[in-house]
């Protein structure tokens, strides 16, 4: 999956947005147990770990975001050379939610993935990366569990999601790729989408230390 938890298919070309604002007060909002504040938005911005800056048009809002994942609560296991990186989803109601997220940025990374893993290591998902807009698709050769994945573009708009199968070791297995260019993959455990608050309509942003995890 020239990006999925498996291998990438480096020859194949991939590729992979914000609501309206309004004049509405900002209101408080709580959602899957995450305390926000709810804003008229464009793509949220990570400023620190912890707090996520929402601007708009006359003001901004620093809300502090509480991860609801049980991944991000329990003991992390780094992948031998991946980095790590916090991630928010903002949903399409103006909520934010925190997570925390295995980061494969180069060519090598993205090519490993999840081959040959059994879980995330107590992370949230694995994020795949590009300098550029890309068309790359993924496929499941090597890995052994079933996966589900999201593709976000430039903008951070979900462009795509789909659920992919183990196949085996074959050059046979089948690839996935997104309806549109994107700029980012995300990688999760099946079923694991819907608990990160990822579908259409939600933005994604990257940046920042993920938390602690407590001790």
């Amino acid at each position: 999956m020239i990006v999925v938890m498996a291998a990438v298919l480096g020859a194949t070309s991939c590729g992979g947005s914000s609501p309206a604002s309004s004049k509405r007060p900002a209101t408080p909002t709580t959602r899957r147990g995450v305390t926000a504040t709810r804003v008229p938005t464009t793509a949220p911005r990570v400023v620190a770990p912890g707090t996520v800056a929402a601007t708009t048009a006359s003001t901004t809002v620093v809300a502090i975001v509480e991860s609801t994942s049980v991944a991000s609560v329990k003991a992390r296991a780094p992948f031998t050379r991946f980095g790590e990186v916090q991630f928010v989803i903002t949903d399409t109601d103006g909520s934010l939610h925190e997570f925390c997220a295995l980061l494969a940025d180069t060519e090598a990374l993205r090519e490993q993935g999840l081959m040959g893993q059994r879980d995330l290591g107590g992370y949230d998902a694995m994020l795949f990366s590009w300098a550029g807009d890309t068309n790359s698709q993924f496929w499941m050769r090597t890995v052994p569990i079933t996966l589900a994945i999201a593709w976000f573009d430039a903008s951070g708009r979900h462009v795509g999601q789909a659920e992919m199968a183990p196949c085996g070791d074959s050059d046979a297995c089948p690839r996935y790729g997104a309806s549109a260019s994107y700029r980012w993959g995300m990688e999760t455990l099946a079923g694991g989408l819907q608990p990160l608050g990822v579908k259409p309509g939600v933005v994604l942003s990257v940046g920042g230390r993920c938390r602690a995890v407590p001790t």
